[in-house]
């Protein structure tokens, strides 16, 4: 499925930046400067003190906000590795 494959990729960039999905997500939605605050829904303590780990790392590089742009716009003909070729070919 597009999705899953798009959300496998998504969690492949996360994880080279040290963070889980969820942090980078969050670190996504609070790198516009129209966003003031954001509001987390958390069952557990921990989930919070996870969600807050975002800010260790809240800024992406071009290469980075490019990247995700082409994960979300592709189409399922585009593999994961020709996306992490792009990449590679841009941080070399």
């Amino acid at each position: 499925d597009d999705s899953i494959r798009k959300v496998q990729e998504l969690n492949k960039l996360a994880d080279d930046r040290g963070q889980s999905l969820a942090q980078m997500a969050l670190a996504w939605v609070l790198k516009d400067p129209r966003i003031t605050s954001v509001i987390l829904g958390a069952s557990r303590p921990e989930q919070i003190t996870d969600a807050l780990r975002c800010l260790n790392n809240y800024r992406f590089s071009a290469e980075e906000l490019q990247r995700i742009e082409n994960i979300l716009s592709e189409d399922s003909a585009t593999s994961v590795s020709e996306a992490d070729a792009v990449d590679d070919a841009g941080r070399a």
